[in-house]
């Protein structure tokens, strides 16, 4: 069977809603992160996490625990970060932008990412192999637009990706 190829007016609209995904992924501080598979345990393993992007877009992310298990865990498996998109005048959440990926951890002379970091959120995460608050980078494999319905709309990463011009 051959792949459906989308309009023009399909094209812009998934142009337009990457475009608002990238603002949202570069201007926000929370998001939530979660084993992108599991069914309920998935949900065990979420947390919300702050966050603030690299200077390629990718989300620098702070993960809190004080289980070091946590962590291998959370850096050898498929994760998603979750950011809300839109929501209605009683807070329930109608579409959210969802990241899947791999988390990579920030080397400790990585000093633009840890500097990012602390200016973002005026603290020094642990760079140490064992640290409780320990940086990792999102490397999103995909990205896609999913609303309340369930209906999924890739999206196109490197437009999301693309670092805004500050």
């Amino acid at each position: 069977m051959d792949a459906e190829i989308p309009d023009e007016h399909e094209q812009a609209a998934r142009a337009c809603w990457a475009d608002q995904a990238r603002a949202l992924l570069q201007g926000g501080r929370t998001a939530v992160l979660t084993l992108a598979t599991g069914g309920c345990a998935r949900y065990a393993f979420s947390s919300e996490v702050s966050y603030v992007p690299d200077r390629r877009g990718l989300p620098l992310i702070l993960y809190r625990s004080e289980n070091p298990h946590h962590h291998l865990i959370l850096s050898n498996t498929t994760m998603e970060l979750r950011l809300v998109h839109e929501v209605d005048g009683e807070g329930n959440e109608l579409t959210l932008v969802i990241a899947t990926g791999m988390l990579r951890r920030v080397d400790p002379g990585d000093h633009d990412s840890l500097d990012r970091y602390h200016a973002a959120f005026h603290e020094w995460p642990d760079t140490g192999r064992r640290g409780r608050d320990r940086l990792y980078r999102f490397e999103p494999d995909h990205i896609r637009l999913e609303f309340f319905s369930g209906q999924r709309i890739a999206l196109d990463k490197e437009r999301v990706l693309e670092p805004i011009p500050r």
